[in-house]
């Protein structure tokens, strides 16, 4: 379960089905105070960061600038249809790290950039 807060001003909660690379997804709206109770409770980071979106041959891109315990660190994805889909990765994509569970969301609360060894968190930032 994730509690979005987007520019203070829009709530949501989303659901995600366990599983790897394809797993459904339920998003709700939720009021943005109820969404700012929810994130206090937390006991770990809160992942903070800005989404760009970048539309590229006929996909979009969501690029996300991580802040906070997590500043340094860039990822991107795309989504599709069905995992059949081939697609070449962008020239300036610099590693594949869909299987590497440390990018989680979940794993990057628990377990943030900041507290990675300094070698592992300079490759990260530097790789991903």
């Amino acid at each position: 379960m994730r509690v979005r807060l987007i520019e203070d001003a829009n709530g949501f909660v989303t659901i995600k089905t366990p599983g790897g690379i394809t797993r459904e997804e339920y998003e709700y709206a939720i009021p943005p105070q109820d969404a700012r109770n929810l994130l206090r409770l937390t006991p770990w980071s809160v992942i903070a960061m800005t989404r760009y979106k970048l539309p590229l041959d006929g996909l979009i891109w969501e690029i996300d600038c991580y802040e906070g315990d997590n500043a340094g660190l860039w990822s991107a994805e795309v989504e599709f249809e069905s995992e059949d889909v081939a697609v070449a990765l962008p020239a300036w994509l610099a590693a594949e790290v869909t299987e590497e569970r440390r990018f989680n969301n979940v794993n990057l609360a628990h377990q943030p950039v900041s507290t990675w060894p300094d070698r592992e968190r300079i490759l990260a930032i530097v790789s991903s």
